[in-house]
């Protein structure tokens, strides 16, 4: 199964892929801690960014306005691909 991470976008607008690690037991119980995931699974794996800025960030009567917590769906995955 391959393996999925999220670059989020903050508040600037910045993407800062690989600033942080999240374990997979962050998500599920019997994921793994760091601890337990070799460094050699951390080096030198591709990866891509699907931007969904447009979808999350929203301008009315001049203001911004931000969807927080957005889940990635399929179809933004697809439209990745294409």
């Amino acid at each position: 199964m391959p393996r999925v991470y999220f670059c989020p976008i903050d508040g600037d607008g910045m993407c800062f892929p690989c600033s942080h690690i999240d374990a997979p037991y962050h998500f599920n119980q019997h994921g793994r801690t760091l601890d337990q995931i070799p460094i050699e699974d951390l080096i030198d794996v591709p990866g891509v960014m699907i931007d969904v800025y447009d979808k999350v960030h929203h301008y009315k009567g001049g203001k911004l306005s931000v969807l927080e917590n957005y889940a990635l769906t399929r179809e933004d995955i697809l439209a990745y691909v294409g």
